[in-house]
């Protein structure tokens, strides 16, 4: 099978419970079939891009994500990501293997999350970032494929928390491109990062330049 760029960076830090041990190689298992509908990346199109597999070690960017998910891939009741980009991207690519989250409160309707997901993550739906944001933790991508064939919503639907409409509606976003499958490993923080929020960090785009201090906190 081909993924998009090289084969995954050896694993660098953290280590797994047994459950999530179990998880992940359950996890494994099941995205076969989107393994075998994935394709090499074009020029464009996304995937692990080389700057991403040179600078695996280093914690300099986070990904912005919709808050309930973020608490999701936290607790281990998410581990995939399913990526086109936003508005301001014109494609998504996977900027590092290893990256912080970034809790963002664009959407706000809890419909867009599967009806029997924790309440926890349908209060989230109201959250709104303020002046001081906080990091709990970083995810390391095990592996990426970009896929056009709809068997990704079937086959990842046990592991995410999104509803159906919300996934039908990321996959027919930007058509023309195929969509970016993450199986991802999250490594929580003793104590979370706190930091001030920054104006270039929003805006309808994937990924911010963290800054230095909170970097450098992360690799400590």
């Amino acid at each position: 099978l081909a993924r998009p760029g090289q084969q995954q960076q050896q694993q660098q830090q953290g280590t797994l419970s047994p459950h999530r041990r179990t998880q992940h190689t359950t996890h494994r298992t099941r995205l076969h079939s989107c393994r075998a509908a994935s394709q090499n990346p074009s020029p464009g199109q996304g995937g692990i891009s080389s700057h991403a597999r040179s600078h695996a070690t280093q914690l300099q960017v986070a990904l912005k994500e919709w808050e309930p998910i973020c608490a999701a891939l936290q607790a281990g009741d998410q581990t995939v990501l399913l990526r086109k980009g936003g508005i301001r991207d014109p494609s998504f690519e996977i900027r590092s293997t290893q990256f912080a989250l970034l809790g963002t409160g664009f959407h706000n309707n809890e419909q867009l999350l599967k009806h029997d997901a924790n309440p926890h993550y349908h209060e989230l739906c109201e959250y709104d970032p303020g002046p001081v944001l906080s990091i709990a933790g970083w995810v390391e991508c095990t592996a990426a494929w970009n896929v056009l064939d709809p068997i990704v919503l079937e086959a990842t639907d046990p592991f995410h928390i999104w509803g159906p409409s919300f996934v039908h509606k990321r996959l027919r976003w930007k058509e023309e491109q195929p969509i970016t499958l993450l199986e991802t490993r999250v490594h929580s923080l003793r104590d979370p990062i706190m930091f001030n929020s920054e104006e270039r960090f929003w805006g309808c785009f994937s990924w911010v330049d963290l800054p230095a201090d909170v970097a450098t906190a992360l690799l400590e």
